[in-house]
């Protein structure tokens, strides 16, 4: 009898050190190995930026003469709630800033695909905003002398485009076309929106 619960005892610290091994292994390739394809989280630009995968959460630029090429990736949002003013608010915005570029983003699932606030001098081309809460392409606040060119945005809730400006900002006939497709295009003076 002694003999066999030595045996037994043996044999069940082999397969602990078998699967303690295991369980190390598995460990370490989660570490090592990502799960998921694109970046998440808020992302802040300083510099110039060409994204290489799909971003779940906003960009926000705080920086002049910036150029965000997504390189035809998505920038994916958590949602947003307009009953409680919850969740993620803008796919790419920035705020008192020229010299911006940004091209080539298709935004989803925030409360707007795009917003510029306060900033002049800046340009959004090649972009597409779709599935927001409210609209597409936004434009407040004194952003005048901005450039919008072959912008498309359908199947967001609110209007294709909005600007609190007098027309000193229009769209090229592209993006205009493209935005029609939405709700009302607004590209004349508005009061400011709640945002």
């Amino acid at each position: 009898m002694q003999n066999n619960l030595h045996s037994i005892k043996t044999v069940m610290r082999r397969h602990s050190v078998r699967l303690f091994a295991l369980a190390s292994a598995v460990v370490a390739l989660a570490v090592v190995a990502p799960i998921a394809s694109a970046s998440t989280g808020d992302l802040y630009l300083t510099t110039n930026v060409t994204l290489s995968e799909d971003h779940h959460g906003q960009i926000i630029i705080n920086a002049d003469n910036v150029t965000l090429d997504c390189g035809d990736h998505e920038i994916i949002g958590a949602g947003f709630k307009l009953a409680t003013n919850t969740g993620d608010f803008a796919g790419v915005s920035f705020r008192s800033h020229t010299g911006i570029t940004v091209k080539n983003c298709h935004a989803s699932n925030f409360k707007v695909g795009f917003i510029i606030w306060q900033s002049s001098g800046n340009t959004l081309t090649n972009n597409t905003s779709s599935g927001n809460a409210s609209e597409g392409f936004v434009l407040a606040d004194s952003s005048n002398n901005n450039t919008l060119s072959g912008n498309t945005a359908s199947g967001n809730d609110g209007e294709g485009s909005h600007s609190t400006e007098e027309p000193r900002t229009t769209p090229s006939q592209a993006t205009r076309r493209a935005t029609t497709r939405t709700r009302a295009t607004s590209w004349q003076a508005h009061p400011t929106p709640t945002l």
